[in-house]
């Protein structure tokens, strides 16, 4: 699994889970802000989900819906989904965007890529238009 992220270090990882006033590696965490992430990952066939996070954690892909999750495996094949490596990309961080500010943003870039597109991507909605 690749992971591209922008600004991430291990100590931000840590003490974005670290309650106020613990020490995190001799640092006293004192409310860090939690970077609000639109991202894209990537599957091997090159079609891409973009999902949004509000914790900035490293560790979240997505959370594709069930038609997604279906369409992923039938795509992959069953060889496929056994072993697989994904690539995660971060397109857009903000420390003060409010939780719409992100999901709008999220929204652009499902449209700006066509991860809605069944041919490109895995996002259900919004819902793709044909043009």
């Amino acid at each position: 699994m690749t992971v591209t992220r922008v600004g991430w270090s291990p100590l931000s990882e840590v003490a974005w889970r670290a309650p106020r006033g613990q020490k995190v590696n001799g640092v006293t965490v004192a409310g860090v802000a939690r970077l609000k992430q639109v991202f894209k990952v990537t599957y091997p066939n090159g079609k891409v989900y973009v999902g949004s996070d509000l914790t900035g954690s490293i560790s979240y892909f997505g959370s594709p819906g069930d038609k997604a999750k279906a369409r992923i495996a039938a795509d992959l094949g069953a060889q496929g989904c056994r072993e697989f490596a994904v690539t995660k990309t971060i397109l857009w961080e903000c420390e003060t965007a409010t939780k719409a500010e992100t999901l709008a943003v999220e929204r652009e870039w499902i449209i700006r890529l066509g991860a809605n597109d069944p041919d490109l991507g895995y996002n259900g909605s919004p819902r793709f238009r044909p043009t």
